[in-house]
């Protein structure tokens, strides 16, 4: 049976964003990835970071819950080069933990700034998911190219 459920930490957190891209994706809630850690090191096809998790003991990576169709995961594969699809534990805000596919990015890795259009996805789906206010924060902060 194909997975069900789909963590997103980066540019598909904003639900408009990932709709474009696998139509029938339905938000569950925000969640988090212990002892994983938002980064910026994997490189896009511009030249320009884009996000990634690494595991980091007693961090903790919050993104977005989403329902995907058993037939949309090979879609959204396809918008995910350069990464891995892996299964990962995700605890959601009720404390439940649900079994989910994220995709983490595969070497060569190094860090990397984004583009402002890009921070700017992850930050209208931080947003609109009410990700922590620190969260939030940290996505603001991020150093630009």
């Amino acid at each position: 049976m194909p997975p069900r459920f789909y963590f997103a930490y980066g540019s598909n957190m904003s639900t408009e964003r990932l709709q474009a891209r696998v139509e029938r994706a339905r938000p569950v809630g925000r969640g988090r990835y212990p002892d994983m850690e938002l980064t910026f090191n994997k490189r896009g096809v511009d030249g320009s970071g884009k996000a990634n998790l690494m595991a980091r003991r007693d961090a903790c990576a919050w993104g977005v819950l989403f329902d995907l169709h058993p037939d949309d995961w090979q879609i959204l594969d396809r918008f995910e080069p350069g990464y891995a699809r892996t299964a990962c534990s995700i605890q959601l805000d009720t404390a439940e933990l649900v079994e989910a596919q994220v995709y983490l990015a595969v070497p060569p890795l190094a860090p990397l700034a984004p583009h402002d259009w890009y921070r700017d996805h992850l930050l209208r789906g931080a947003q609109e998911h009410a990700l922590p206010a620190d969260v939030i924060d940290m996505l603001h902060a991020i150093e630009l190219l």
